[in-house]
Parts: structure tokens; sequence; C-alpha cells
């Protein structure tokens, strides 16, 4: 048996003040948020054959620093970019089940479940179209994946994989 286990916290305090024009009126905004992120792995060998882990995750994905910034981007005359000051990270629990057998052969079942998803959006403004990211839901995957990986001579070896997906957004 083997046992790992991971904690981090982040604390995160945003404050913004953005100073208008004619086009775009004064805007501010205030965040403050802790994120717990765990981690775990339990690992089981049954025999010299068959090796077992099971593994939990927290994870977050950050929006990049153009897609926050509210300033209007001028991409051509009918279509501008702007960013979203009040998007969100997206944050992922993710559990997988990985046999291993006679250590070429492994076989994951995976299952995550991410909040607050990244999306492009577009708004329509008298002839111009805005561009812009938000959190538009859910996503739910689950999948298996199957690798081999096999020795065909001392120096030659290929590695087979085989992985199916499904994706459930909400």
């Amino acid at each position: 048996w083997g046992l790992q286990i991971g904690l981090r916290a982040e604390n995160t305090n945003v404050t913004g003040d953005q100073k208008g024009n004619a086009q775009q009126n004064d805007s501010s905004f205030t965040r403050s948020y802790i994120n717990i992120f765990p981690t775990s792995f339990l690992s089981y060998a049954a025999n010299e054959k068959n090796q077992f882990s099971l593994s939990y995750g927290k994870r977050i994905d950050r929006p990049n620093y153009e897609f926050l910034n509210p300033f209007v981007f001028y991409i051509d005359n009918y279509t501008y970019q702007t960013g979203n000051p009040f998007f969100q990270p997206q944050i992922t629990n993710n559990i997988e089940l990985t046999h291993v057998f006679k250590g070429f052969l492994s076989t994951t079942l995976n299952y995550s479940n991410t909040n607050r998803i990244f999306a492009e959006s577009f708004t329509q403004k008298d002839y111009a179209t805005i561009v812009s990211r938000s959190n538009v839901g859910r996503r739910t995957n689950m999948g298996i994946a199957v690798n081999a990986q096999i020795e065909a001579k001392k120096i030659y070896s290929t590695n087979i994989y085989l992985n199916y997906s499904y994706d459930k957004y909400l």
C-alpha cells in the first residue's frame, strides 16, 4: 500500500479601479476568496502482475489578463474585443482509477467535473460584434484510456494508446 496526501490553499484579493472616458464609464470591482486544493494518491500492489492506484485532485485554471481587462480593442470596423473583469477561474475536480498489468498494460478510468467553464461570447451592438470571454456553466467528463508499451527488440519499442472520452456540458 502507498498513500500520498497534499493540501494547498490560495487566498486571492483583487481590487480594480478603471478610469473611464467618453465611451466607457468608470468601473471598479473588488473580489476576495479562498480556495482549497486537496490531492490524494492511494496505490496498492496486489501481486507482481497487478497494481492499482486511485487519485483525486482539485485544480484551477485562471483566465489570461487580457480576458479580464475591460478596455475595448478594435479588431476591425465591425469587430471589437473587450475583457470581463468579473471573469472567474474554472475549477476542476478529477478522480482516476488505474490498473497496471505486468508493467506494460495500463487501463485508466477517469471522471472530472469542471465549474465555470471558459467560453468565448459574442454580443451584437449596432453593426459591431463584441467578442468577450465569460464563464458559461459546467462540464462533466468521463473516459477510459488503455496504454500498452511493447518492446519489439532491445532497442525498439512501440506504444499503443487508445482513449475514449465523453463530455457533457450543462
